[in-house]
């Protein structure tokens, strides 16, 4: 009697048991719930791959304005540029405010109180944005390939061209460096 004896004909659970009963094939009927169960946990195991696959992605970010028609209009280039930059920017104002602070200078919200750096401030806060700057970007980088770039850029004008740009850009938002003694009524946020 060969396997497919056992599951055919009007006498289906007989067959059967007569099968298993006289021994033959029964390693074959046994195997076909162990591969059946097999196929169970295949199917099991992808779906928890597929679970932690989309678990690792990123998550779906929504546009938060509306989406420029063109991919690389003005509009989608400083969307791209705020998102991008907004952290690092926010870096180097707290490194500036600290740098600040060390020279012996604030920020004040009066204009009227604002100063003019010194120019020894002013150099080794050049050199500080830039050194701040190059930390957050290339974290990885050796201290010593930074302060290179950063002798380098000192000499040739970079830095203190960057600083005098980010105290520019602080004072068009309303903040202004002064020294602490002429600081009545100052914000230091």
């Amino acid at each position: 009697m060969a396997l497919t004896d056992c599951f055919i004909g009007t006498e289906l659970l007989p067959g059967i048991i007569s099968c298993v009963r006289e021994g033959e094939n029964m390693s074959c009927v046994v195997n076909v719930p162990l591969l059946l169960s097999g196929c169970v946990a295949l199917l099991i195991a992808a779906e928890l791959v597929r679970k932690l696959r989309n678990r690792r992605r990123a998550p779906e970010i929504k546009a938060t304005r509306p989406v420029p028609l063109r991919f690389a209009s003005q509009e989608q280039a400083d969307a791209v540029w705020q998102y991008a930059n907004t952290h690092m920017y926010q870096y180097v104002l707290v490194e500036l405010e600290r740098a600040l602070s060390a020279e012996g200078y604030i920020l004040t919200r009066d204009p009227a109180r604002c100063v003019i750096l010194t120019s020894a401030s002013q150099h080794r806060l050049a050199r500080e944005m830039f050194l701040a700057r190059e930390r957050f970007l290339t974290p990885m980088r050796p201290e010593s390939q930074m302060e290179e770039a950063a002798d380098e850029c000192s000499l040739n004008g970079y830095s203190a061209q960057w600083l005098a740009c980010l105290l520019r850009g602080c004072e068009l938002q309303g903040w202004y460096v002064t020294q602490p003694e002429q600081a009545t009524g100052t914000l230091s946020d």
